[in-house]
């Protein structure tokens, strides 16, 4: 149960870190591939979205986020 609300909280806050990267967070949602990458996709765009890598594989902060697909 813990480690549910842990991985909970940490979309969250990589979700609202979203907003660094000039990003609005409801218009996107993140999908866990690996402990430390993500793909980040346009709620209304299936072709469109980014890789992102978090600081370390419990992180609730962005590494960087690049642009994969258009």
């Amino acid at each position: 149960m813990f480690n549910l609300l842990s991985a909970n909280t940490q979309l969250m806050s990589l979700q609202l870190g979203l907003r660094e990267f000039g990003l609005h967070p409801v218009e996107w949602r993140i999908i866990k591939k690996t402990k430390s990458r993500f793909i980040i996709q346009s709620t209304t765009e299936d072709n469109l979205y980014f890789v992102g890598e978090v600081k370390n594989n419990n992180s609730k902060q962005w590494r960087y986020i690049q642009l994969a697909g258009l």
